[in-house]
């Protein structure tokens, strides 16, 4: 039965997991809010806002989005067995 309960929870655990990334910190030191509050101070002080925060958003996307790929392969993978 575990297998089973396994195969059918698997989204919801990639999807916390990915949560989980996004709301603590990573490292202890790399939280959605410091990123942004960081890049707002940068942006404030050289007047750049555009391309500061389009570097925040590229920091954002490259912590996040391996996790995501990794999660969607591994439920396709399970679905393709059945």
């Amino acid at each position: 039965m575990l297998p089973q309960v396994g195969k059918r929870m698997l989204p919801a655990f990639t999807n916390r997991g990915i949560e989980l990334a996004k709301v603590t910190s990573l490292a202890s030191i790399l939280t959605v809010h410091e990123l942004m509050y960081q890049g707002r101070l940068l942006s404030s002080t050289y007047y750049r806002p555009l391309e500061i925060l389009t570097v925040v958003a590229l920091i954002y996307f490259i912590l996040i989005y391996p996790g995501s790929y990794l999660s969607a392969r591994l439920e396709r993978r399970l679905r393709a067995r059945d």
